[in-house]
This record gives C-alpha cells, sequence and structure tokens, in this order.
C-alpha cells in the first residue's frame, strides 16, 4: 500500500522484479563480497592484525554449533532484505523520482550511515567519521540497485557482507556477538586501519572490499540494459 501511494507502483515493480538471471544477481552478489572478505582477512591475518583463537565448531557441540549458525543465516537474511527495502527499495527509489539518481544515491547513503549510530560499537568512532565510513556502503548497495533496478544483487552483497564478516570470521574480533559460529579473534591492529568492534566499516583498509565489490558490480553489469525506475 504504502508503495502504491509513494512510489504510484507496487514495491516488487522497484524492488523484486523477477528478470531473466535474478537468481544469478543474487548468488553473485553473495560469492562476490564474500571473496572480498576472505581476501581483507588474508590481509589482516599475515600482517598479524587479527589473531585467530579458535573456530567454534571445533569447541561446540555439533547441534549447539548447527543452531548458532542457523540463527546466524536468519539474523543476517533478516536484516539484508528489511534494509535493501527500507533504504534502497523505498527511500532511494522515491528520491530518485523527485532528485534524479545522483542526489538521491547521496542522501540515501548518508540517512543510512546515520541510522546505523545507535548499534552497538559505533561510539567508539567520532560520530563524523562514522557517518562518513557508512557512506560507502550505502553507495554501493545504492548503486548495486541502480545499476540491475532489483534489489536482488544488492540482497546478495549485503547478506555475505554481515556474515561472513561478522559470524563467519569475525573480522571485527566480537567477543560479545551471539551469532558468531566461525572464528573466535581478537584485533590487534590500529583501529583507524582496520576497524573497531562494529566492524571493518570504520576502517581505512575497508576500501580493500569496497574496492572489490565495485569492480564486481561494474563488470557483472557493464553490458546490461538497466532496468531501473525511469526518473
Amino acid at each position: 500500500m504504502t508503495s502504491r501511494l509513494v512510489l504510484k507502483c507496487h514495491l516488487g515493480d522497484v524492488a523484486f522484479q523477477r528478470h531473466r538471471g535474478w537468481w544469478a544477481d543474487l548468488l553473485f552478489g553473495a560469492i562476490l563480497s564474500t571473496m572480498a572478505m576472505f581476501v581483507l582477512y588474508g590481509v589482516y591475518v599475515g600482517n598479524d592484525w587479527l589473531i585467530v583463537e579458535n573456530w567454534h565448531w571445533q569447541t561446540m557441540a555439533f547441534s549447539t554449533w548447527l543452531g548458532v549458525l542457523w540463527g546466524s543465516i536468519l539474523s543476517c537474511i533478516q536484516v539484508a532484505i528489511a534494509e535493501e527495502v527500507v533504504f534502497r527499495g523505498y527511500l532511494l527509489s522515491g528520491l530518485k523520482r523527485a532528485w534524479g539518481q545522483w542526489v538521491a544515491l547521496a542522501v540515501m547513503s548518508v540517512v543510512f550511515a546515520a541510522i546505523h549510530l545507535p548499534v552497538s560499537g559505533a561510539e567508539k568512532t567520532p560520530v563524523p567519521l562514522f557517518t562518513l565510513a557508512l557512506v560507502g556502503p550505502g553507495l554501493l548497495l545504492g548503486w548495486a540497485y541502480l545499476r540491475t533496478g532489483s534489489l536482488w544483487l544488492a540482497i546478495g552483497i549485503h547478506f555475505t557482507w554481515n556474515l561472513v564478516q561478522g559470524e563467519l570470521l569475525n573480522l571485527p574480533g566480537s567477543t560479545t556477538n551471539p551469532h558468531i559460529f566461525g572464528a573466535q579473534t581478537r584485533l590487534e591492529g590500529p583501529t583507524w586501519l582496520v576497524g573497531t568492534e562494529y566492524g571493518i566499516e570504520v576502517g581505512v583498509l575497508s576500501v580493500v572490499v569496497l574496492g572489490i565489490v565495485l569492480a564486481g558490480i561494474w563488470l557483472w553489469t557493464r553490458s546490461r540494459q538497466l532496468v531501473g525506475i525511469e526518473d
């Protein structure tokens, strides 16, 4: 109902278009951000900026580990779909109709960053720097949406961005995240470089992941006739 009142169309028309290859967009996005996170993991571990203390599947009962894994997957799916629908499906689409895609992309990315300020760990980074750092992922996910005209690619990227970074490789070095099913780690590198317990996004090296994913999006969509909504 909201999408019909504001966007004058169904949400499915601007967010979940079942275009040919939609499933490939979803899968490629998931593989792309997974690969980028493993590259960053190699950089962290290779420079002793991230210490892996153990792997949870080695220390948990198998049934317990499966429960944590399932909870992690469900949690990350929920976050990825909800945030993509709200910020790209609704906000970016609506602003794009009013102001054009580039202004809309910039405004949406700032709002996306600001809404994460109350998240645990965000307080360890000054508000202006945190907001600037989170604008990058917002721009990336918005661009993925604009390049394809649907949320499938962005959801795939967003889902494994969270799952692999936080729950599998534990790149933030979290000791309190109940959804970790992979590595128990601790960060040893400088926070300005590697990030904080909030995540890699607030560290300079997050540009490695952003660069890989941006390049992947461009290569994946470079010969595609874009199907995004028109201004």
